[in-house]
């Protein structure tokens, strides 16, 4: 990313969603990285090089820099409402605490810690993620649509959450977004309600999401 003088490395978040359009024969996806929401208002221009394909004889690569200009306007920042939640529950015997709900227009974040979210470290003392029992859970309802990439599978169950009597289903594409080295981040559809709100967790963990 440049901006004025300034040239950064975004980091990357999580691989983003895939889509497959059978008519054009393409395959589109969306990577995730870090926010520039302080850079509204300002010029910025994206460079991205030498993409790594695959293709039907295999891996290939493409070195040559692709770049897009524009403006951050305030339409492409979302606002975002924190609460506070600071609740525990226990699932297949690990206990788990729902640290913050973060609002906004286009996404709902359940933000979580427990034992088996934060890094582990082998006998060398590198560090390394495994998947927790909650992860695990969440992703249990993925599935993946050759045209639409990943949706839920309402046969099986998962993590959702529940406004207003409505049932809202996680947002798969974003599930390798990263906080902090101890948090685990579920990303759900907007909510209708921001006052009645319950994560469902399973068949029979249900937890109010107020303070």
């Amino acid at each position: 990313m440049i901006v004025g003088d300034e040239r950064k490395k975004l980091d990357n978040v999580g691989w983003g969603s895939s889509y497959y359009d059978s008519k054009e024969n393409n395959m589109a996806e969306a990577l995730s990285f870090e926010s520039i929401k302080k850079y509204e208002g300002q010029d910025i221009r994206l460079e991205i090089k030498n993409l790594t394909i695959w293709n039907d004889s295999g891996r290939d690569s493409l070195k040559t820099t692709w770049s897009l200009g524009f403006r951050l306007d305030q339409s492409a920042i979302s606002e975002r409402e924190t609460v506070e939640i600071n609740k525990e529950f226990t699932f297949e015997k690990e206990t788990y605490k729902i640290k913050q709900v973060e609002f906004a227009a286009l996404e709902t974040r359940v933000v979580v810690t427990g034992k088996d979210t934060k890094l582990m470290k082998d006998e060398t003392g590198m560090e390394y993620r495994v998947m927790s029992k909650l992860e695990n859970q969440f992703l249990n309802a993925r599935k993946v649509d050759e045209e639409d990439g990943y949706v839920v599978d309402h046969k099986k169950s998962g993590v959702f959450l529940r406004s207003a009597g409505e049932k809202i289903e996680p947002i798969f594409s974003k599930g390798e977004v990263e906080g902090k080295d101890d948090e685990y981040i579920m990303i759900f559809a907007p909510v209708r309600d921001r006052q009645d709100c319950i994560l469902e967790v399973g068949n029979d963990i249900k937890i109010p999401l107020t303070r």
